[in-house]
């Protein structure tokens, strides 16, 4: 019975976490990785592995936020939806 509440539990911080993930994001503005302290190269390097991901069909599409928020922020996709 434990399991169960430790599950639902889970469920609902990771989707409060989701939801509040994307009010915020939707008030940044993009910018480049060099603006806010983030290595180019690195911001790259995490493009091309979740584009690897994508390409092996290990996951349809995922987007990445990133960034100190006081300073804009770093977004990004791959993949598609449907």
């Amino acid at each position: 019975m434990a399991s169960i509440k430790v599950r639902l539990l889970t469920f609902w911080l990771l989707s409060a976490l989701v939801v509040h993930s994307a009010l915020l994001a939707q008030g940044l503005s993009p910018t480049q990785p060099q603006e806010v302290g983030v290595s180019a190269e690195r911001v790259q390097r995490l493009s091309d592995v979740l584009q690897g991901y994508v390409d092996d069909g290990k996951l349809a599409g995922a987007v990445a936020l990133g960034g100190p928020p006081w300073q804009g922020g770093l977004r990004g996709s791959v993949g598609s939806q449907g």
